[in-house]
């Protein structure tokens, strides 16, 4: 499974923001882990880098 973390963090030295980065992995996530994994990844994320 993925560091979702390490994975944003790429994200952004990428060049993506924020919103986009979430509206990415929340596609993939609910389709591949489910709408509770998703939910949980998304916001942890969301809280931690704002």
């Amino acid at each position: 499974m993925p560091s979702w973390p390490s994975f944003y963090d790429e994200a952004r030295k990428a060049g993506m923001k924020h919103e986009r980065i979430l509206s990415k992995l929340s596609e993939v996530l609910g389709d591949v882990y489910g709408p509770s994994f998703r939910d949980v990844v998304i916001k942890r994320l969301d809280e931690a880098r704002k």
